[in-house]
């Protein structure tokens, strides 16, 4: 009888339904199904304040509220006292009717279905004795009880008891979190024209956090405006709903992380010595202060990023630059280059930036982004301290030569000439021959063959054992010499040099930066079962070596160039792809090679306009970066030239071209090539609709070809482009 009492005033009571979801709730039906597939007795949703927690909960019980007791309970610190009190009145109880643990037992003893019972928002603050009562309700096996708790931290539970029982479906934060196409779908909803590259924006700054995504969709479409209202929100809803739960000292803790690439316990005891930083961390950490593991070895951590964005201007200019010093010069002593480098530039110590750059290696240049990243800090740097060593003129020599910029690498191999002569001769000698070889791949890159041997074999002869990646890369510019000059069995044997070296020193980037030559060796020579079987152990030697970006993705287009050579066009297109995508985010201007065989898998794919742009995209690129022209200009015009003869055109000999066509139509032409429309054209040249239309149609016959696109392909095999 008492029984039946109990279960009406379960389904009776306002505390037996759920909250309303709101307006703008985001349905999540894949986190849905993980709460349906089997009932838990714990379920344990835990993530900082904005995750969804509580909307989750609501979404799932609004299928039914049957047996439902649901206790906002406000992350208030709570008594065993405090909590039967609530729970009482929540199951309609008499007021201390239920006031003890052997009193709630027997009511739940008396059930004849399952109580689900949702403590949301469970506090981090909590007596032991009520964690204790807690974990025996979870472990008693005579009772018909679900708990669904909802929580800032993970609780300090018998949670692998659970586990290992199957009793227990916890999602953290990374589970919690909004996924890309969950993301992509709330910002449509506000912005239906939203681009791919929007949606990778907001997912870069929020990393699904429900609540920052939300926040900064609310404000978008304002412009700066809309930033800074984005912004207040931020901070309010942070202050209000985590900051003033958290100790004034630790407070400051997390706005000065804010201010950090990452960071450890380690980090912490060394920057705030003699505070417990390593204390005041794992508590920051236990807490869920949106603190997150960062990919890779090390077991480092960082804010959000939206998060670290709203808490950086907590921190004023003067105390944030010390910040940074100290910062820096820690992170520089644990061997973390990038960071330490970052931090003392922000430090406004361009000078300690520079001191740092010092220690970089040739494997550090093409590892990670970090190509993209010195030339950037070569914008932030002045002159006087870049050129203030032997050692950073050789760096950023070799960069610009990675990058093709040889004008500004032939002014810091210039410089180097500077310092000779030195006072030591072995000093000098081993400055003059790393000078002798940067200025060896100079010459290779301007086609001085002549000069890039000289300059090569003499740096070779005088280069010091400990100068062994100078050597590399002599060796890989003869290499590529001999290669130009059809010369493959030199080729091949400077190859094998190179990899000696590499190996003999451990050296695995060096191994994969000449594996690329080995593989465009074999592919000149057309023995592409060779070309293939180097590929595949390249990628082995890769695997695992994630920091490769930049020669993975030159390998990865390579790998390509062979599928389309033996026609496997998706396959192609799939390498192709990835491969874009390494280059753009290094740097590398690898990146024209990358679009010229976009372009012919386009033209295989009779997709002719589409080949046109990625040429011209190409070409924008290299002029864009300040390459020379004579490196990519001839595979361009070799590659229009293989385009407008694979179109389907009349023959058409032309002995003089400034004779095929007139000034206006020239005009018209190369404004077609810009892709603009008859009456864009006729607006530009000031002449009528009816007359574009007739230099188009003169443009075309004197051509031979049909089209628009044909007629550009045409035009740029002929030269008329240039």
């Amino acid at each position: 009888m008492l029984s039946n009492t109990v279960d009406r005033a379960v389904t009776l009571t306002k505390y037996s339904r759920a909250p309303e979801l709101p307006s703008a709730h985001m349905a999540r039906p894949r986190l849905i199904e993980r709460l349906a597939a089997q009932p838990k007795r714990l379920v344990l949703l835990w993530a900082p304040a904005g995750y969804g927690k509580s909307a989750l909960l609501t979404e799932y019980f609004s299928r039914s509220t049957e047996d439902l007791v649901w206790l906002d309970l406000g992350a208030r610190p709570l008594s065993v006292e405090q909590f039967l009190a609530r729970l009482t009145l929540a199951l309609g109880l008499p007021p201390r009717s239920m006031d003890s643990e052997a009193s709630l037992l027997e009511r739940l003893r008396l059930r004849r279905s399952v109580l689900r019972l949702v403590l949301d928002d469970f506090p981090v603050q909590v007596s032991d004795e009520l964690s204790a009562l807690i974990d025996r309700l979870l472990g008693h096996s005579q009772i018909l009880l679900h708990l669904y708790v909802t929580s800032r931290q993970r609780p300090d539970w018998q949670l692998p008891r659970l586990l290992l029982a199957d009793d227990l479906l916890e999602l953290d934060a990374k589970a919690l979190a909004f996924n890309v196409e969950e993301l992509r779908c709330l910002q449509l909803r506000q912005s239906p024209d939203a681009s791919m590259a929007q949606s990778q924006a907001l997912w870069q700054r929020t990393q699904g956090w429900c609540a920052g995504a939300r926040f900064l969709l609310a404000a978008d479409g304002n412009g700066e405006e809309g930033e800074r209202i984005a912004d207040e929100w931020l901070k309010d809803y942070l202050e209000q709903a985590w900051l003033k739960r958290i100790e004034g000292q630790e407070c400051t803790a997390l706005i000065e992380l804010a201010h950090l690439p990452e960071c450890s316990a380690m980090h912490c005891e060394q920057l705030w010595e003699g505070q417990q930083g390593a204390q005041m961390f794992t508590r920051l950490q236990k807490a869920h202060s949106f603190l997150f593991q960062t990919e890779g070895a090390g077991g480092n951590f960082r804010l959000l990023p939206l998060v670290a964005q709203a808490l950086k201007s907590m921190l004023g200019n003067s105390a944030r630059k010390l910040l940074y010093l100290r910062a820096c010069r820690l992170y520089h002593g644990l061997g973390q280059s990038n960071a330490a480098i970052e931090l003392a530039l922000l430090a406004g110590r361009p000078d300690v930036a520079a001191s740092y750059l010092e220690h970089i290696s040739l494997e550090w240049l093409i590892s990670e982004c970090n190509l993209a990243l010195l030339l950037r800090w070569k914008e932030q740097i002045p002159e006087e301290l870049l050129h203030s060593t032997p050692r950073l003129l050789c760096l950023f020599a070799r960069a610009l030569l990675i990058s093709w910029r040889l004008d500004e690498a032939a002014a810091c191999i210039d410089n180097l000439g500077k310092f000779l002569p030195l006072p030591d001769k072995d000093r000098c000698v081993r400055l003059l021959a790393n000078l002798q070889a940067l200025s060896g791949a100079l010459a290779a890159l301007r086609a001085d063959n002549v000069s890039a041997k000289v300059h090569c074999h003499e740096a070779i002869a005088y280069l010091p054992a400990e100068d062994w990646r100078s050597s590399v890369w002599c060796h890989s510019t003869l290499a590529r010499v001999a290669m130009s000059c059809n010369d493959m069995a030199t080729a091949e044997d400077h190859l094998h040099q190179a990899i000696e070296l590499g190996r003999r020193n451990a050296s695995l980037t060096c191994e994969l930066m000449i594996d690329v030559d080995v593989i465009r060796l074999h592919m000149h020579r057309g023995e592409m079962a060779q070309a293939r079987a180097t590929l595949e152990q390249s990628f082995e030697h890769a695997r695992g070596q994630e920091h490769q970006r930049l020669l993975i993705g030159r390998l990865r287009q390579l790998r390509a160039e062979l599928h389309l050579s033996a026609g496997h066009l998706d396959e192609c297109a799939e390498d192709l792809h990835a491969s874009e995508q390494h280059a753009r985010d290094v740097g590398d201007p690898w990146i024209f090679q990358v679009l010229v065989s976009q372009a012919q898998l386009a033209s295989r794919r009779d997709e002719g306009e589409r080949a046109l742009k990625l040429l011209r995209d190409a070409q924008r690129l290299m002029q864009c970066g300040r390459v020379p022209k004579h490196l990519f200009q001839p595979v361009l015009d070799a590659q229009y030239q293989r385009l407008a003869e694979s179109s389907p055109m009349a023959t058409h000999t032309q002995a003089n071209k400034t004779e095929v066509l007139t000034f206006r139509e020239t005009a018209v032409l190369k404004l077609l090539a810009q892709g603009l429309t008859n009456k864009e054209i006729g607006s530009q040249l000031f002449i009528s609709l009816n007359t574009v239309k007739t230099h188009t149609s003169s443009v075309k016959q004197k051509l031979g070809v049909v089209g628009r696109t044909r007629a550009v392909m045409r035009a740029q095999a002929l030269g008329l482009l240039v």
